[in-house]
């Protein structure tokens, strides 16, 4: 007679919302279901302070899962605004699973996605998965012991955008995981969205206004102009291999600048916060370009600064934790009042 000896770990899918209950309405229910064979599971759903009608729609439809804990409904009051490393922790933190799993509320786990996790890390419990690409790539499964270990995603990084690379590194070098890559396309569908919804309840959405970018040599410079008439001034050198993607490049600090701006008839004025020197960049098109001794600026949407914006400074922290070999959240991470609203 066969005895079998693999275990069967407790897993928790955590997911974060910020006014995306349109979809959380979507995959939750669906992720439930595509669960329920497997008995040992949690979906722990933070309200990250969503504004929409997320209480009143767990109260309605998620009551019975609540009650009986298939579903662990948190919330915290606290953020003006989505951060995605801080997020993480929080609900991670919260779970209670032998192992942890990060699903973004536009994610569908694919049916029996329970059980194929516990069944590969009894095959080899010196792993973490994740998604292969996309905005599944985001999908960490691992201990929740090794989560603890590394004090969760690198707090520094402020909105979108290697947060997930960074931790993924940390669980290769600090605790020798091997990462296993979940390639089979039915644990990997996921609600496709625009870079606005990505970013609009970020804290760079909150700050800029919009980008003047200029392109020439493999280098990138940008006067990034937010709110309160505050600019930064960033040069980005590009990786040439990877000319289409927010990959391909990296801030070179020493060359970075702030000052405040503002708008005049016909031109954008700049004033250095360090040296005091004023530039002012012409514009004979209404706005669209801006001319220079250094060549020519477009102006770019908001949006699209936002998502490369947020995505060079999340590569600044991973790089300097890489060179430096710097400790995360060592005073804490995921930290924040919690509750549950509907017990």
């Amino acid at each position: 007679m066969n005895i079998s000896t693999s275990q069967s770990y407790k897993i928790s899918f955590c997911t974060t919302c910020m006014n995306r209950l349109h979809h959380l309405k979507e995959t939750l229910p669906f992720n439930l279901i595509n669960n329920s064979t497997y008995e040992n599971v949690e979906f722990v759903v933070l309200n990250y302070n969503s504004k929409d009608e997320i209480d009143q729609w767990m109260e309605k439809e998620m009551t019975a899962e609540i009650k009986s804990h298939k579903v662990r409904y948190i919330k915290t009051l606290e953020p003006l605004h989505f951060k995605m490393s801080h997020a993480k922790n929080m609900v991670t933190k919260f779970a209670s699973g032998d192992i942890v799993c990060n699903i973004d509320a536009d994610n569908f786990t694919g049916w029996g996605f329970a059980s194929y996790l516990n069944d590969q890390f009894n095959k080899n419990n010196n792993i973490y998965m994740k998604g292969l690409e996309g905005d599944a790539e985001g999908r960490a499964c691992l201990w929740k012991s090794d989560f603890l270990k590394l004090r969760g995603y690198d707090e520094k990084i402020l909105d979108w955008g290697y947060e997930d690379t960074d931790f993924y590194y940390r669980m290769r070098d600090q605790i020798k995981r091997s990462e296993v890559n979940i390639t089979d396309s039915k644990y990997l569908n996921t609600i496709k969205h625009n870079e606005l919804e990505r970013m609009k309840n970020g804290l760079y959405n909150s700050e800029i206004e919009f980008g003047l970018v200029m392109e020439t040599n493999g280098v990138i410079k940008a006067y990034i102009l937010k709110k309160g008439n505050q600019f930064e001034y960033l040069t980005i050198i590009l990786d040439l291999k990877h000319r289409t993607s927010f990959d391909g490049g990296m801030i070179n600090k020493n060359e970075t600048r702030y000052g405040e701006w503002s708008l005049k008839e016909g031109s954008i004025e700049f004033r250095d916060n360090e040296t005091k020197n004023i530039t002012v960049l012409p514009t004979y098109d209404g706005g669209q370009t801006y001319s220079a001794p250094e060549g020519i600026y477009q102006k770019a949407p908001k949006t699209q600064v936002c998502f490369y914006y947020s995505a060079f400074k999340g590569r600044l922290v991973f790089q300097e934790n890489i060179n430096f070999k710097n400790e995360v959240n060592v005073n804490g991470f995921g930290e924040g009042l919690i509750f549950e609203p509907l017990l």
